[in-house]
């Protein structure tokens, strides 16, 4: 009987274990997922946008129409205007990588968002419709500044 009880409790803890390990992966994908829709439906309509590096500060109150993505000293992707800030990302905290770049002549914006601890990541493109001059910035940031 014990060893009967002890497969059973093998093969119970093993699918509970693959449950909640799949479970958080397909919670994270989706977090991703939605923060690249965010940023992508954001910068899509901006008539100016500046790459920025990690190094330059993100002021704590805005008081023009600039506004702001980057990740915070928490870990969450954060989005920042003259309205106040809202976190983009709901589930997961920490181990977020967020690198942009220009492409294709200052007009398209590359994104790139990590979760380093699920090993998971997105990479898009988005066309600038409204820009009028280029790119601004960095080659290779970790925030945007955009109007």
């Amino acid at each position: 009987m014990a060893v009967v009880l002890g497969v059973g409790y093998s093969f119970f803890y093993f699918g509970t274990t693959s449950f909640t390990i799949g479970e958080s992966q397909s919670n994270v994908q989706q977090d991703i997922r939605l923060a690249a829709d965010f940023i992508t439906r954001q910068v899509r309509y901006a008539a100016e946008l500046e790459i920025l590096d990690e190094n330059d500060a993100i002021p704590e109150t805005i008081t023009n129409q600039d506004n702001y993505i980057f990740i915070n000293d928490d870990g969450f992707i954060e989005f920042r205007n003259k309205d106040g800030s809202k976190i983009i990302n709901h589930i997961t905290t920490g181990g977020f990588e967020l690198v942009f770049q220009p492409k294709a002549e200052g007009k398209i914006l590359y994104f790139k968002i990590n979760d380093v601890k699920q090993k998971y990541g997105i990479e898009s493109e988005v066309m600038i419709l409204n820009i009028v001059d280029t790119i601004a910035g960095v080659n290779n940031g970790a925030a945007i500044r955009y109007k």
